[in-house]
């Protein structure tokens, strides 16, 4: 024997069509099947309330099921579809919350449950200065930044024991508004429940309207071996928190300072070296100080200004293989400023007698 109708939507035979809809929204929400995936009997539930706000809905078919019950719509053993109810529930839910027909739950709650199997937390970026020797030597480093975490206090539900949940009066329960661009309907998430359909009342106070609070958080990471200037690193659900979902990823953006006089070209490194003028001529030995610490640089006899000296595996190391470039050193001539009465003589000397030649 079929249920009652009032009795599904909870209210009495003498409720007001306002009140029949209340009903019939709060029930639709609570027992649609795509909230209650893989429970029959939620779905079962829902065709009935439904059923029942069809009928109920209509002011002729009311006043026939006031008169002659569920009889009213049986007519040779089986229901009238065009004096019964509606043949198909979900597009009669659709109707109800404005979307204007669609698939199930595909108008109102589509987005919704899109975004609830993609719920996952805000990414962060982080801008992190490295030196050539932290690229080099694939140094660990250590780094402070912000992010939002679930408050301890509430667990992100913004709820505590003082806590009740009620129908979003802005949306109505349905977790969506509606509103209108010339002569298109914009379906947007509810700001004021955020898509859930409910608000809280004596929310949690120890956090923010998202249930988050700022937490300061140390982390150690190790620059890879070679790595570029730009290149960026993850780190898997370092990013915010957020409740009933995933954290977001924490992105480390690479950026390679220049040390001393190191330019990089590729994974060799360049620099330039002041030398004087008689030891580029004599030949001499100078000290540098690189990303592979002190080294001791060999110059030839008559080395030419702009000549590069090449210091092999000195550079820094390919990113796949590991292989060290080289350094290159370009030289510059250092010519003095004043000589003494003693350098200019014997610098004519040199000229006198390279003339004479």
């Amino acid at each position: 024997m079929k249920e009652d109708y009032y009795s599904l939507l909870g209210v009495s035979k003498s409720a007001s069509q306002d009140e029949i809809k209340k009903a019939y929204r709060k029930l639709a929400i609570k027992w649609h099947p795509d909230k209650n995936q893989g429970n029959s009997d939620a779905e079962e539930q829902f065709k009935k309330i439904s059923e029942a706000f069809e009928i109920l809905s209509n002011t002729q078919k009311r006043q026939k099921y006031d008169q002659f019950g569920h009889s009213a719509f049986e007519q040779s053993g089986s229901s009238q579809r065009s004096g019964g109810f509606h043949s198909d529930p979900f597009d009669m839910f659709n109707s109800f919350f404005g979307g204007g027909g669609g698939g199930r739950f595909s108008d109102m709650f589509g987005e919704r449950t899109q975004q609830k199997r993609q719920n996952k937390g805000n990414d962060l970026k982080f801008d992190l200065n490295v030196s050539m020797t932290d690229i080099l030597k694939g140094n660990e480093v250590e780094i402070k930044y912000k992010k939002r975490k679930l408050c301890r206090t509430c667990g992100g539900t913004k709820a505590t024991s003082k806590s009740r949940m009620q129908i979003c009066k802005t949306c109505n329960g349905a977790g969506v508004v509606y509103s209108r661009m010339g002569v298109m309907q914009v379906q947007q998430v509810c700001p004021n429940c955020r898509g859930t359909g409910e608000q809280i009342t004596n929310p949690c106070n120890n956090c923010d309207t998202d249930g988050l609070n700022v937490s300061n958080e140390r982390i150690k990471i190790t620059i890879p071996k070679g790595c570029h200037h730009g290149t960026r690193l993850r780190v898997t659900r370092g990013g915010d928190e957020i409740a009933q979902g995933i954290p977001g990823d924490l992105y480390i953006i690479i950026h390679a300072n220049k040390t001393g006089n190191f330019k990089r070209d590729g994974d060799d490194l360049m620099c330039e070296h002041n030398i004087n003028f008689y030891d580029i001529i004599l030949g001499t030995t100078f000290e540098l100080n690189t990303p592979h610490g002190r080294i001791k640089v060999n110059v030839p006899k008559n080395t030419q200004p702009e000549a590069i000296l090449k210091v092999p595996s000195h550079g820094l190391p390919n990113q796949n293989t590991h292989a060290l470039g080289n350094l290159y050193i370009i030289v510059k001539v250092d010519l003095p400023n004043n000589l003494s009465p003693d350098q200019e003589k014997l610098l004519k000397l040199y000229r006198d007698s390279t003339n004479n030649k």
